[in-house]
């Protein structure tokens, strides 16, 4: 349950900017983007023990 907890924490300090990547990734799919994002970040969950680093802003990725 912490773990679902901490997704859907995450999912209210994603930018606007990949808040519309995430939804241009589910198009034409039948789940809401959403429930990828909760189910990607349970999995790395389930995995490694450890919640996944997501990146909050695409836009600023320094010199990457």
């Amino acid at each position: 349950m912490a773990a679902f907890a901490e997704a859907n924490h995450r999912l209210k300090d994603l930018s606007p900017h990949l808040i519309e990547t995430w939804r241009s990734l589910s198009v034409g799919k039948s789940y809401f983007w959403p429930d990828e994002f909760r189910g990607k970040f349970m999995k790395y969950w389930k995995i490694h023990k450890s919640y996944p680093a997501i990146m909050v802003d695409f836009e600023d990725m320094g010199d990457v």
